[in-house]
């Protein structure tokens, strides 16, 4: 932490503090000679006499804002300032303690950018993606949901998870929600299966379900993986007809081979 002190009149700095001193790149003898104004770019001296005022007329203990720093080659620094007056000594000072924010912004940052790349990858997978809460209202859906199922994200997004289902599932989905809760037994959580999913024009088609478990802040939701594998079925089938077709064939062809023999 940085610590400041500074005469409530003049503003020159008293007295900055090693970690302080280190970070702006600046000696004792040199911040000595500055104020508060020198090291922060966003503030006039009006300005400044404005921010102070609160404390000068005893409306408040301490002020506490963000701003930058600026260092002795012209690089920047968020800040957090908690700044206070004290008029206990010989003359009233201004004391501050100061966070340096660097490391806060660059994780806040990168966690920014990390939910970008997860946002544009759940847009553009070719699966639906669904997360729903303890009850199952869907909470954010897809584009590609929108595409398996036929309902707009709007059309889904709040409503119950179960109106992608029919029966005999649709009825069944909020009480296995319910004695998963109370039981912890599981069904799709965290193993997947195949089931069928119901369009928005009734029509039914078989579908991967793979579904995990999330608690954030003491909440639970769910995320569902979903893929329509029509046309892997439909090749499924017509593989299994072509080998009971090469079987007829064949068998065939062993008993016209048995009779030529029996004839000769």
């Amino acid at each position: 932490n940085e610590i400041y002190l500074f005469d409530a009149g003049t503003l020159r700095f008293e007295h900055v503090n090693r970690a302080a001193r280190e970070n702006l790149r600046y000696s004792l003898a040199e911040l000595r000679r500055l104020t508060p104004l020198d090291l922060k770019p966003a503030y006039t001296r009006e300005s400044f006499a404005r921010l102070l005022e609160p404390l000068r007329r005893g409306e408040t203990d301490m002020l506490r804002f963000e701003t930058v720093h600026r260092r002795s080659d012209g690089t920047h620094y968020p800040i957090d300032v908690h700044l206070q007056l004290s008029t206990r000594g010989e003359r009233p000072l201004f004391a501050a303690l100061i966070l340096d924010l660097t490391e806060r912004q660059r994780a806040e940052e990168a966690a920014r950018e990390a939910a970008e790349r997860l946002r544009a990858v759940v847009a553009t997978a070719v699966d639906g993606i669904i997360t729903i809460d303890e009850t199952g209202v869907m909470e954010t859906v897809n584009p590609a949901t929108e595409r398996i199922f036929g309902y707009t994200i709007e059309e889904m997004t709040g409503r119950n998870v179960s109106m992608l289902m029919p029966q005999p599932y649709r009825g069944e989905h909020d009480g296995y929600l319910a004695r998963y809760r109370a039981t912890g037994e599981r069904r799709v959580v965290g193993i997947g299966r195949e089931l069928v999913g119901r369009r928005k024009d009734g029509t039914l088609f078989p579908m991967e379900l793979a579904v995990s478990e999330t608690v954030l802040d003491d909440r639970r939701f769910f995320t569902g993986i979903v893929r329509d594998i029509t046309e892997r079925k439909r090749a499924q089938a017509q593989e299994r007809g072509l080998i009971r077709e090469n079987s007829a064939r064949a068998a065939a062809d062993r008993g016209e081979q048995r009779a030529r023999f029996m004839a000769s």
